[in-house]
């Protein structure tokens, strides 16, 4: 790869959720089980790496997947779950519309103005 002036390679999204486009995060600590596990993942970018390739991990921090068991906590609780205000709200949490990414209403917004989102 280096010989065709490919020095770094940028990989989607790896983390656990419902789809394989990696863009809908259930669990940001899992890997998605089709692209092997943590063990897989150290190897690949060790082997890259010792080759000279750097290596981009994109990483999500806008939205989660609506299945996030934060937002189904909220859409359960309302505003009574404790994450609650970890997303985006036109009216009160869990009793109105969340806003979404573009139009996919499969991806809720996360709220980065909430300090523990954040952190």
């Amino acid at each position: 790869m280096l010989s065709l002036g490919i020095n770094t390679i940028w990989l989607m999204p790896i983390y656990t959720g419902p789809t394989l486009h990696g863009y809908e995060i259930t669990d940001y600590f899992g890997f998605e089980e089709d692209f092997g596990d943590a063990e897989d993942f150290t190897n690949l970018v060790t082997a890259l790496h010792n080759a000279g390739i750097k290596v981009i991990l994109d990483f999500v921090v806008n939205h989660t997947s609506i299945q996030h068991r934060f937002m189904q906590n909220v859409l359960e609780y309302g505003a009574n779950s404790p994450w609650a205000d970890f997303y985006l709200w036109d009216g009160e949490p869990g009793n109105s519309n969340y806003e979404y990414y573009f139009d996919w209403g499969s991806l809720p917004n996360l709220n980065h103005n909430n300090k523990d989102v954040r952190d």
